[in-house]
C-alpha cells in the first residue's frame, strides 16, 4: 500500500543520478540514451535551473521517479516559467498502488511552492491516462514523414504560446551527449536535426530563424524526415509530408497542461508553437 513507501525530493547527487538511470532504464530498456551522464545534463547543467524531481522507495530501494525539466516560454504574451515532465517510471511491480499519483503529487506541490506557473507533460503509453485525470488535455501533437523542409506560410497567427530559447540554454540543449545533432545555418535561418532511430531517416528539431548564431555542425540526416509538435505557420497541404497513423507512433504525443499559478492560466490549443526542439523525443 501507500504506506508501505517513502517519498523524497531529489537531491541531484551522483549517486542518486545513478540510480535514477537504473531505475529508468529497467523500466524502458530500449531508451538506452539514459544514462547518467545524460541525466546530468537534463537535470542539473540546464541554464533554466535544476530539475525538479520525486523519487519513491521501497525497502531502501528505488522503485519510482518523475522529473520536471525548468523552462521559459512566453504565455499569452507574458514570460513565465514552467517545468516539462519527464522520465516518470514505476517499476513493474510496484504498479497499481497510487507510487506514480504520489510521486506526481509531491513534484507538483514542490513547483508551486518554488514558484512555477505552469506544467506542461507529452504522454507515453503509460503515463497518458493518468495525465488526462490531473491536466488539461490541450491537443495531440502532429507526426509527419516526408522529403526536404515543410513548407511556410506567408502569414500565420502568431502563437499564444512558445518556448523561449537564451543562447546558453540553446548551446545546452544541443549538447545532449547522448544525441549526434547537424545544423545548418543560412542566410539567417537554420535546420537542427537528429538521427530518427531508422537508417535513411532524420527528424527536423527546428527549423527557422537563426537567434543565437549557431555554427554548422554534423552531417546532414535524411533525406527521408520526421516532424513532430506544433507549429502555425507550416502549411502542410503544399508540403510533401504525410501524417505518421497513430498505430505506427511510438507514443501518443498528446500535449498537456497544468495551471499551478493560481491565476487560472490556460493553453489554447491553436495556436501554439511547440517544436521537437522544445521537448524530449530526440
Amino acid at each position: 500500500m501507500a504506506d508501505d513507501y517513502r517519498f523524497g525530493m531529489m537531491d541531484h547527487s551522483p549517486g542518486e543520478i545513478a540510480a535514477v538511470s537504473e531505475l529508468v532504464r529497467s523500466v524502458f530498456p530500449h531508451a538506452r540514451y539514459l544514462t547518467a551522464r545524460y541525466l546530468q545534463w537534463q537535470y542539473v547543467d540546464s541554464p533554466d535551473g535544476r530539475a525538479v524531481g520525486c523519487n519513491g522507495f521501497a525497502n531502501g530501494r528505488m522503485v519510482a521517479h518523475i522529473a520536471g525539466v525548468p523552462l521559459r516560454a512566453r504565455l499569452d504574451g507574458e514570460e513565465q516559467r514552467g517545468l516539462f515532465l519527464v522520465n516518470g517510471a514505476v517499476r513493474p511491480d510496484h504498479r497499481g498502488r497510487s507510487v506514480a499519483r504520489i510521486a506526481a503529487k509531491t513534484i507538483r506541490e514542490e513547483a508551486t511552492r518554488l514558484g512555477y506557473a505552469f506544467m506542461l507533460g507529452t504522454g507515453n503509453r503509460y503515463s497518458t491516462e493518468p495525465l488526462r485525470a490531473h491536466y488539461e488535455t490541450v491537443k495531440p501533437l502532429d507526426a509527419r514523414l516526408g522529403l526536404g523542409r515543410p513548407r511556410r506560410r506567408r502569414e500565420s497567427l502568431a502563437p499564444v504560446f512558445e518556448r523561449l530559447w537564451s543562447r546558453e540554454a540553446m548551446a545546452w540543449r544541443l549538447g545532449n551527449p547522448e544525441r549526434s545533432y547537424s545544423v545548418r545555418a543560412r542566410n539567417g535561418r537554420v535546420i537542427v536535426t537528429a538521427p530518427a532511430g531508422k537508417a535513411g531517416i532524420g527528424a527536423i528539431l527546428y527549423d527557422g530563424n537563426d537567434q543565437w548564431g549557431l555554427a554548422d555542425r554534423g552531417r546532414p540526416h535524411g533525406p527521408l524526415r520526421v516532424w513532430l509538435g506544433a507549429d502555425p505557420a507550416l502549411d502542410w497541404a503544399r508540403s510533401s509530408y504525410v501524417s505518421i497513423p497513430d498505430r505506427l507512433r511510438a507514443s501518443p504525443l498528446n500535449l498537456f497542461f497544468r495551471d499551478l499559478s493560481g491565476n487560472g492560466l490556460h493553453l489554447d490549443p491553436e495556436p501554439i508553437l511547440f517544436r521537437a526542439i522544445d521537448f524530449d523525443p530526440y
